[in-house]
């Protein structure tokens, strides 16, 4: 199997700067270029952590299949499915449907060909969410990660000026961290962030 990013997401930021300065009542810009810096690595840490690209874009997706009534595709939500080709011979859009947009499941009322380990399927589609960040289309980011990464990156900007000697620390089911002298800090994800994560962690990016 193979994906190419064919028209990528304009931001991959799982939440906005204005979002994170409401909720730590900041009203001035001095960090702003820190927090945006915050929000990327934590957005960056969760989509890492749960193995699966939250931005809405579009794939070119290569993948065998067994014959089967569905075809499955990696990147979930499916918004929509722009082309599907069997050995470089476009497949009718009428014979096939979304069937679980969330399971990225394309329904074939004639059945999908047993490949047997060939890549002869070739899907381009739309898959993905609507981020706070897009500036087009309406969000549609469940609000659990979001709110995932509004309380790592409070916690990060909060505790950015303590002690940089710290190798490690942890608040029992709310976050751990670690820094090394002299390198910025890495941010880990705690209990309670992964438990919001639970339902979205695919592990297959």
């Amino acid at each position: 199997m193979s994906i190419i990013v064919s028209v990528a997401a304009e931001s991959k930021q799982l939440t906005t700067l204005a979002t994170v300065k409401e909720l730590l009542s900041i009203t001035v810009t001095t960090d702003d270029v820190l927090i945006n810096k915050l929000i990327d690595r934590v957005s960056a840490s969760i989509v890492g952590y749960c193995g699966l690209e939250f931005a809405q874009q579009t794939y070119i997706e290569t993948l065998a299949t067994r014959a089967s009534l569905n075809l499955s595709i990696t990147h979930t939500p499916l918004v929509d499915v722009v082309l599907i080709t069997f050995d470089g011979v476009t497949v009718d859009a009428s014979d096939y449907k979304v069937q679980q947009d969330e399971a990225g499941l394309i329904f074939n009322k004639y059945y999908w060909c047993n490949t047997g380990s060939e890549q002869k399927y070739s899907v381009t589609y739309k898959g993905g969410y609507v981020l706070p960040s897009f500036t087009i289309g309406t969000r549609n980011l469940p609000e659990d990660i979001e709110f995932a990464v509004l309380e790592n990156v409070k916690q990060a900007y909060l505790t950015r000026k303590e002690n940089s000697n710290i190798q490690a620390e942890s608040v029992p089911n709310v976050y751990s961290r670690s820094m090394a002298v002299g390198r910025t800090a890495s941010l880990g994800l705690g209990d309670s962030t992964k438990l919001l994560l639970a339902p979205y962690r695919r592990r297959r990016i």
